[in-house]
């Protein structure tokens, strides 16, 4: 081949990975904008997401926990796998597998993979709230409370739905032992709910 023909083939690669970076990048920017509207409640947007970029973490997350609400386990594992793989930062798809196995009756796995959760995101209010929700499944009552603390300091709206589960542990005696440590080092939520608990409680006695 003469060195005009080399000129222009090197010329058309050129062109071609021009065309694939750029097809690429309209490909990731597209399922990022159907990602936001999934996040606004669209859920058919998940699927026109992974249309568009059949590897997005986020939209393989949801679609798992749409697989998990259809019951259909299998299609879950596949793809909240992926969304870790794509993603490993990500500690939503490890918690929700973390749940799957636990379910199972896998705990040894499901305990170290709720760690691994944890120290992945461990300051995510989110997070920090359903990893306190797993470890109260698990009857580790000191746990959920730990992890219930981390999810209050992070986002205070949760004071809603988390002050009535935690004031009913006070006054359950056999529960009082998980939160009384909260009382001898308080966080800073803790003032506010001690005016909630005294609003509240029914017997005064067991604050």
């Amino acid at each position: 081949m003469d060195s005009s023909g080399k000129i222009l083939l090197w010329r058309l690669s050129i062109i071609f990975a021009a065309l694939f970076v750029a097809g690429k990048i309209v490909s990731v920017n597209t399922a990022d904008f159907y990602m936001h509207e999934a996040r606004r409640g669209d859920e058919s947007a998940v699927d026109k997401a992974l249309w568009w970029d059949e590897a997005q973490p986020r939209a393989l997350t949801l679609k798992g926990l749409r697989s998990i609400r259809e019951d259909d386990p299998r299609s879950a594992e596949a793809e909240l796998q992926r969304a870790v793989s794509g993603n490993p930062a990500d500690a939503r798809p490890q918690l929700y597998l973390a749940e799957m196995r636990m379910r199972r009756g896998e705990l040894g796995l499901a305990d170290q993979m709720i760690e691994l959760a944890h120290r992945l995101m461990p300051v995510h209010p989110a997070v920090q709230r359903r990893i306190a929700y797993y470890w109260l499944e698990r009857q580790r009552l000191d746990l959920a409370v730990l992890h219930f603390s981390r999810a209050l300091y992070g986002e205070s709206a949760y004071g809603e739905e988390l002050f009535p589960l935690l004031l009913a542990m006070l006054e359950d005696e056999s529960a009082h032992g998980a939160v009384q440590p909260l009382a001898l080092a308080p966080p800073q939520w803790w003032e506010t709910f001690v005016r909630y608990a005294m609003e509240n409680a029914g017997d005064l006695n067991s604050l």
